[in-house]
């Protein structure tokens, strides 16, 4: 499942297809529809950021070597971040593309700092923003 949203004047794509447990897969890509229900699907083909979601981060770590600062250990060509809530890889050369862990005993929600109260809260107000646009209303401003 390779699913592209749009966000402001950018599209940004959310993959569970690297996660190899399949019912872990299906948790994650039904999570992932309900809490992005909020934005608007794009078919546009180039995306500004790419999620891939794996239960297997480490087959995407190719530095051997890593120097270590706090939770962040940098490479040559990689940068993986690791804490008790977030374990994700980033590719130097292409750092739009972020590879995320999800663990099979514990929630999506807990997993990711993304699914905030506040910034669920900023979703709904664009939303509701796009609908008085889209709808000719008067905004009073």
């Amino acid at each position: 499942m390779n699913l592209i949203y749009k966000h402001q004047n950018s599209s940004f794509s959310v993959s569970v297809s690297e996660i190899e447990n399949k019912d872990l897969r299906k948790k994650i890509d039904l999570a992932l529809r309900d809490i992005f229900k909020g934005f608007v699907m794009s078919e546009d083909k180039e995306v500004a950021m790419e999620f891939a979601f794996t239960d297997n981060i480490e087959r995407f770590i190719k530095d051997a070597e890593f120097v270590r600062i706090k939770d962040i250990k940098v490479g040559d060509n990689q940068t993986h971040f690791k804490d008790n809530e977030l374990n994700f890889l980033i590719d130097n050369l292409n750092p739009f593309k972020v590879i995320i862990n999800v663990v099979d005993n514990e929630t999506l929600k807990s997993s990711l700092r993304i699914f905030n109260k506040a910034y669920k809260t900023n979703i709904g107000r664009q939303k509701q923003l796009i609908w008085l646009v889209g709808n000719d209303y008067q905004l009073g401003i």
